[in-house]
């Protein structure tokens, strides 16, 4: 019940871009929790967020934090995460593509307890 209760405030939140921006300015987190609440409900991520993830990814395969542009590993992790997610449940070429470009990573603790 909270759980549908948050995600109904979070989609109030949501962009036009498809992307949500915490209150530091970070987009990429909040972008990748929501979808990740998504997968929990047993839902697929919207195609605005999938479609933000892959235009939002720079040109080193890495993701930012914020508008920045400043190559992040926790946000590129969380941000391979969803999509390897989504490639999983419904695969596409745009993601593999994008999948392909990300760098090797080490993995972050925090992400293996939420995977």
């Amino acid at each position: 019940m909270a759980l549908h209760t948050g995600t109904k405030f979070l989609v109030s939140q949501q962009r036009s871009s498809g992307c949500f921006q915490g209150q530091l300015s970070s987009m990429t987190f909040p972008t990748c929790a929501y979808a990740w609440t998504q997968f929990a409900m047993g839902k697929e991520p919207d195609t605005s967020i999938i479609n933000w993830l892959l235009a939002n990814q720079d040109q080193n395969g890495m993701w930012s934090l914020d508008a920045s542009g400043i190559p992040n590993e926790n946000a590129t992790l969380f941000a391979q995460l969803i999509l390897q997610q989504i490639q999983k449940v419904k695969p596409d070429s745009e993601i593999q593509i994008a999948l392909s470009r990300i760098p090797l990573l080490s993995i972050n603790l925090g992400l293996i307890k939420l995977a």
